[in-house]
């Protein structure tokens, strides 16, 4: 393989794992054909640059650390030494980028579960998504209309990941009560699923107040 090859497609193997983070992986899921590949370059490049400042600092400061990591420990000039470790440099940016996103997307899940879903919304910009996290993450009540005329209020338990199912295919629901709208468009609920719960012990009789 070609010395100049390799960096290369440690570029794109780097980039591809950077990508793993949660909010890149959100950005990267608007765009598709080319947009994906460059951004996956782009990440790659501006990771193993991190990366290479990083180490090139850490030598200036311990010399004894570039050598343990099998890089040049002269680190006089950052040029020469990128130039002289590319494909150290990249390997363990490499590695790195193999651990980092697994680490972060565990702290983004735990941590930030209700403003992932905001982010994703920031991005799209979508009113039906962020009316569907309200209902799921804030138990607020919806109104669901049929093309049919059947209409439900309730809660939403299950809601369309917005990466995967733009055209809002499904939209799962608890309901409260269900109904109709009648010659004149308005709302007539004749079905009430509240004392159901409240005999069962799933709701407070108040719930839907």
């Amino acid at each position: 393989m070609s010395a100049a090859l390799l960096p290369a497609l440690l570029v794109i193997a780097t980039g591809y794992c950077v990508s793993g983070f949660l909010p890149l992986r959100y950005r990267m899921a608007r765009h598709s054909g080319h947009l994906q590949y460059g951004a996956i370059i782009l990440y790659g490049l501006v990771w193993l640059a991190g990366a290479a400042v990083l180490l090139f600092g850490l030598g200036s400061l311990s010399p004894r650390i570039i050598h343990l990591a099998g890089l040049d420990g002269n680190t006089a000039n950052l040029g020469a030494f990128i130039s002289r470790n590319v494909i150290g440099i990249s390997v363990i940016g490499l590695l790195a980028s193999l651990a980092m996103p697994r680490l972060f997307n565990r702290w983004y899940y735990d941590k930030r579960d209700e403003q992932i879903i905001h982010d994703i919304h920031r991005e799209y910009r979508d009113e039906l998504d962020m009316s569907l996290s309200a209902s799921v993450n804030h138990w607020d009540l919806l109104l669901f209309v049929l093309d049919t005329g059947k209409v439900y209020l309730g809660w939403v338990v299950n809601m369309p990941n917005p990466l995967t199912d733009r055209e809002h295919q499904y939209v799962r629901i608890l309901p409260l009560r269900s109904g109709y709208r009648d010659a004149e468009h308005r709302v007539v609920f004749n079905t009430d699923y509240e004392p159901v719960y409240a005999e069962e012990g799933y709701l407070k009789t108040d719930a839907g107040e």
